[in-house]
């Protein structure tokens, strides 16, 4: 890569945002105002890797593609107006608490297309070299009424895939940073400290800080964010269970790295 990759990573609510704040200051560093997202969220850059490259079956790997290809093309667009507007009202009216209806749009606010000139590009080309070809028809599980597109692509190795990947994470960085004269890219999404592990297997050049919070502070700030357990006693399992998998998985990593 011709930047260098830091990763922030933390429990959620230690101080990851603030730290990222304060490392853009340096003009060597380039940040964006948001987490990056679509390396680590469900169904995004690691979802997948992790997926295909230890389970292949044709059904599977249409199924991943496509839920790939949605997640990327939904952080690369802004919400609509008339969505924003929809979920206020259902807050202000008290609706989507009464009808447990979740209000905020998908990845709310993340859109890469506003930083990432050729974004939609180059979400084209990666799947585009993902996929080997595309046939009509349908599994079990499909809708029977309507024949679909299904994705094809021989099984690969991880190692295959995680080439494929890291063309296209630089791809999007490089382009992000464009004619900024950074040398070093930061992203704080928080959980980028429980999947280093599998982020040094397609970066491996990344380097990761973990910020760490005193856990009662951690745990007092989690029973207010709908994200994390309203309970103590379960918020402060859910914060052991992240640092439990953090001491696992760090024991497996070059200490050069973290």
């Amino acid at each position: 890569m011709s930047f260098s990759n830091c990763l922030i990573g933390g429990s959620g609510r230690s101080g990851s945002t603030i730290l990222k704040k304060i490392l853009h200051q340096h003009p060597e560093i380039f940040s964006l105002p948001y987490e990056l997202q679509f390396t680590v969220c469900p169904d995004g850059l690691i979802d997948f890797y992790c997926s295909v490259g230890s389970c292949w079956s044709p059904q599977l790997y249409d199924l991943k593609i496509s839920r790939l290809r949605l997640i990327l093309e939904t952080i690369g667009q802004e919400s609509s107006t008339m969505t924003h507007i929809f979920s206020r009202i259902l807050r202000i009216s008290g609706l989507s608490k009464i009808m447990n209806i979740k209000t905020v749009p998908s990845y709310d606010q993340y859109s890469l297309a506003k930083y990432c000139e050729n974004y939609t590009k180059l979400v084209d080309n990666f799947i585009d070299e993902l996929i080997d070809f595309k046939y009509s028809g349908w599994f079990i599980g499909h809708n029977y009424f309507h024949r679909e597109l299904i994705h094809f692509s021989v099984s690969r190795t991880s190692e295959e895939l995680a080439k494929i990947i890291r063309k296209f994470y630089t791809s999007v960085i490089k382009n992000v940073m464009g004619d900024y004269n950074s040398k070093i890219f930061v992203d704080d999404t928080p959980w980028n400290l429980l999947l280093f592990d599998k982020v040094v297997q397609i970066l491996p050049d990344s380097k990761l800080i973990h910020i760490y919070r005193d856990p009662r502070d951690v745990i007092a700030s989690y029973l207010y964010k709908d994200w994390a357990p309203s309970n103590p006693i379960k918020a402060a399992k859910y914060y052991k269970s992240c640092m439990e998998h953090w001491w696992r998985i760090r024991e497996k990593l070059n200490k050069d790295s973290y």
